[in-house]
């Protein structure tokens, strides 16, 4: 069985060698082959350099969300008010039609809003980091007939479609 082995690498050995110094075109395939190893070598590099830098960005945003958690004391209220917005804005609501305001780590919501947007309005309010406590004064409609900032497709929903 030993020698099948050895016979059949050595079939293989002379194939290969005579593959790669073929006189008319060994330089050609060795130029590819050696082509090939280096672009191999360039793309593993790269994939590894992406690979290292994802990862540290990733260790700094969670240090960064942990301190923020941990340390985070009195939230300025305009920062809060762009929070609830940006909040606000990922959610298929009518938020622009929703007027925040804040005071001290107290969030006060108004302007009109639709029956089924209330919940998700507070919820997403209430879950912002540096909310303390929520006011609402929303005015609250059943259907957006004849309330002019309730018309159309919430704009959140609209971009969601695009995509």
């Amino acid at each position: 069985m030993d020698r099948r082995i050895a016979f059949l690498t050595g079939i293989g050995l002379g194939a290969g060698a005579m593959f790669l110094l073929d006189p008319d075109r060994g330089g050609r395939r060795r130029a590819l082959i050696r082509d090939k190893a280096v672009s191999l070598s360039n793309t593993s590099r790269d994939a590894l350099d992406k690979t290292a830098r994802d990862l540290r960005n990733r260790a700094t945003g969670v240090i960064a969300e942990t301190k923020a958690r941990f340390g985070e004391g009195h939230v300025p209220d305009e920062v809060l008010v762009d929070r609830v917005k940006a909040a606000l804005g990922r959610y298929p609501v009518h938020d622009r039609a929703v007027i925040v305001e804040s005071d001290n780590g107290t969030v006060m919501l108004n302007g009109d809003t639709l029956s089924d947007e209330v919940g998700i309005i507070l919820e997403a309010t209430s879950a912002v980091r540096g909310v303390k406590d929520v006011v609402n004064n929303l005015t609250v409609h059943e259907s957006a007939d004849g309330i002019s900032s309730l018309q159309g497709t919430p704009a959140s929903a609209e971009s969601a479609s695009w995509h």
